[in-house]
């Protein structure tokens, strides 16, 4: 018999994004910390945590409204006290996390919307992150540390890269492209991450993924900051 294969991308839907919770697919996985890889992302991304956007903070509620809206939909919520943690030097991106709880198992998986400013000083939805892949940009980030490279540059997404964002792994970086793809392979999840500069691989790497949920965030709230 054929071990069963599948692509888990998160790009499907109105907002260009599929929800698909990780306890329902976690076959063979352990308990891990994604709120460790949240606070990952927030480290690599050097970020400022405000209550709401310095920039057209108008257009940036509507979104996050709408954002809010279509997720809880869908079994998602704001994380209570987190806020949105902005990057840049002039606070043109911005992310927030939104759990997914699951009350008989006492568990949580997360999404992380990523909005940015556009050309016309407009908030928009550039993409979505799923818990698998924040543990590849955990994972990557873990690798090439080493390398003295400014790793933030490589392993940020900015964008979707190609037009059919309803299905591509691939994102833009600020110095290249980065490709995240989870495969479950008989019982196990495994996720291939490559990071490209340029026409240059700096990384690619396929690794077991342990990513199934966490007991409880580690995210101080605001006003306990």
């Amino acid at each position: 018999m054929k071990r069963r294969t599948f692509v888990r991308n998160a790009a499907v839907g109105a907002l260009g994004i599929s929800v698909q919770p990780s306890f329902a697919y976690g076959a063979g996985n352990t308990k891990t910390h994604i709120w460790d890889w949240m606070q990952h992302l927030k480290d690599l991304a050097q970020t400022k945590r405000r209550t709401q956007a310095q920039h057209d903070s108008a257009s940036f509620l509507a979104l996050v409204e709408n954002l809010n809206q279509y997720f809880s939909a869908r079994g998602y919520a704001p994380v209570a006290g987190a806020g949105f943690f902005f990057t840049g030097t002039v606070e043109n991106t911005c992310f927030f996390p939104l759990q997914l709880r699951n009350a008989r198992a006492g568990a949580t998986d997360l999404l992380v919307p990523m909005l940015a400013l556009n050309a016309a000083g407009k908030w928009h939805h550039a993409l979505t992150l799923t818990g698998y892949q924040l543990e590849a940009l955990h994972h990557a980030a873990q690798k090439i540390d080493t390398q003295s490279l400014n790793i933030a540059d490589y392993l940020l997404p900015v964008s979707r890269q190609v037009s059919n964002q309803h299905t591509s792994p691939y994102f833009n970086t600020k110095m290249g492209t980065l490709c995240i793809e989870t495969r479950l392979v008989g019982s196990q999840s495994k996720t291939k991450i490559t990071v490209s500069a340029g026409n240059e691989i700096v990384l690619s790497d396929t690794f077991i993924s342990k990513h199934c949920l966490t007991s409880s965030p580690k995210l101080t709230p605001l006003n306990k900051i």
